[in-house]
């Protein structure tokens, strides 16, 4: 019987960079490509970023090496910030199905995050319907580490088998099939309600 759902958030309930306006215009305003803003900010073999999510060096210093990267001046900082991970797009029809489930199953966010994000959540509302939410570099542990799932369980009260998992990154959803997890690997916000659907009704 499934009892939690628990979702990632860049790419799941929010669009992940770089397809959305904001993102794109401060590439532009950079001179560089949408591409190579996302490469520089986060991403794969992104050292910077591997770091910055478990905690390991200070959001500050994280930007801070990211304005280098940019020949950004430092006063931009709090400009790009915004435009990269604080104007976001949600993934409304997705977002408004999960909301439909609270008091059904407990609901948690799974996230390899900076600290910041928590902030962000809360100016979204998240906090008022999501049961537990788990920011990795507050953690200092980040997915696909199946320390961060363990946690995740711990803090939500329902073991593995009880829980599906949904994240856009197949690394992720394979950790956590590994553990024993239900998964569902985000693809469209159709895709994924129709996969959640059976689990929950069956």
């Amino acid at each position: 019987m499934i009892r939690a759902v628990i979702l990632d958030y860049g790419g799941v309930l929010v669009a992940r960079h770089p397809h959305f306006p904001s993102f794109i215009k401060a590439a532009a305003d950079l001179g560089v490509s949408a591409e190579v803003l996302k490469q520089s900010v986060y991403g794969d073999k992104n050292e910077l970023w591997d770091r910055a999510k478990i905690g390991a060096i200070s959001e500050e210093a994280y930007w801070l090496t990211i304005a280098q990267r940019l020949n950004l001046p430092v006063d931009q900082i709090k400009w790009l910030r915004s435009q990269v991970f604080e104007t976001v797009v949600l993934h409304t029809e997705f977002v408004e199905y999960t909301k439909t489930l609270k008091n059904t199953v407990r609901l948690a966010i799974l996230s390899n995050a900076i600290p910041s994000f928590s902030d962000t959540w809360k100016i979204l509302g998240f906090y008022a319907w999501f049961d537990v939410l788990i920011n990795s570099a507050v953690e200092k542990v980040a997915k696909p580490n199946p320390a961060i799932f363990e946690l995740a369980t711990e803090r939500i009260g329902v073991p593995p088998q009880d829980c599906v998992f949904v994240d856009d990154q197949a690394k992720n959803t394979d950790a956590a099939a590994r553990l024993g997890f239900h998964t569902i690997l985000y693809e469209t916000h159709e895709q994924a309600i129709q996969e959640l659907r059976p689990l929950l009704n069956p």
